[in-house]
């Protein structure tokens, strides 16, 4: 579950992030890139307690950048 919810679906969500913002829709594709953000730091990172702090601060920053978007 590590690598598949923290590696593989938050590239997948990455790629599709990078094409919306190639093709100029910066708002939705930061939007879209900062959710494959706090999955990967969720999933990958979240789920060991020795890189918790490293989860933690991820998610928050993610979690910041998300509610920037929708303001």
């Amino acid at each position: 579950m590590q690598w598949i919810g923290g590696v593989v679906f938050p590239l997948i969500i990455g790629v599709a992030s990078f094409v919306l913002v190639v093709r100029q829709s910066y708002g939705l594709g930061g939007f879209v890139g900062l959710v494959a953000a706090f999955l990967h730091f969720h999933y990958f990172w979240g789920l060991t307690e020795k890189y918790g702090a490293v989860s933690l601060l991820g998610k928050n920053i993610a979690a910041l950048g998300v509610i920037l978007c929708f303001a």
